[in-house]
């Protein structure tokens, strides 16, 4: 009912488990499979992009409760292309699934330390230098190592004493410099290139 309530959504289907979900997306043009967190014991889910009959591609959003590192990985390993909190406000909900049929890839903030830490534990221990024309200010490298381990625009600010504005405008520039489109992809391309500490 929230989902319809959109008016650029449109719910053309629901499933009870992932079978059924398989056999609407066959027969159905979908942009957005949304998966409840039980998803994360179907140990045959795929990327939906592979099962659909259209030509489109459909992307999988997981609403979980507990999640664990393992899992989060896991998960974008298999293809999902967001995974949020299902205690997330509705209007978050609305926002990640908009930003996913862009094409961005969405984790909830607090999923993004997990993601790092497996990453740094996964990364090879050969220094990739960042492009030459990255010339990130010490102010930008400040906000992007508090960006990877999770914090929030308002976080940020308050500990670096600035306005909310200033840290949006900083990370536009950082966003801009990288080509980064969303704190997920920043945060792999700094731990990649070695911007922040890794262990």
């Amino acid at each position: 009912m929230l989902l319809s309530s959109q008016s650029d959504f449109l719910v053309i289907g629901q499933a009870r488990d992932w079978p059924e979900a398989v056999s609407q997306l066959r027969k159905t043009a979908t942009d957005i499979l949304l998966l409840d967190g039980s998803a994360l014991r179907w140990p045959q889910i795929v990327p939906a992009a592979t099962t659909g009959s259209q030509s489109r591609a459909c992307r999988t959003i997981v609403l979980a409760g507990d999640i664990g590192q393992e899992d989060v990985v896991r998960l974008l390993g298999r293809g999902v292309r967001g995974i949020l909190s299902k205690h997330s406000p509705i209007e978050l909900i609305f926002k990640c699934i908009r930003r996913v049929h862009h094409g961005e890839v969405w984790v909830g903030r607090k999923m993004m330390a997990s993601i790092v830490d497996a990453m740094c534990s996964s990364i090879d221990h050969v220094f990739h230098p960042p492009p030459p024309a990255l010339r990130l200010t010490r102010r930008e490298h400040e906000i992007l190592q508090l960006v990877v381990q999770g914090e929030a625009n308002k976080s940020i600010a308050e500990r670096l004493a600035v306005s909310a504005d200033t840290v949006k405008h900083h990370l536009t520039n950082i966003f801009d410099k990288t080509g980064a489109s969303s704190r997920l992809e920043l945060a792999m391309f700094a731990v990649h290139h070695r911007l922040v500490p890794v262990a």
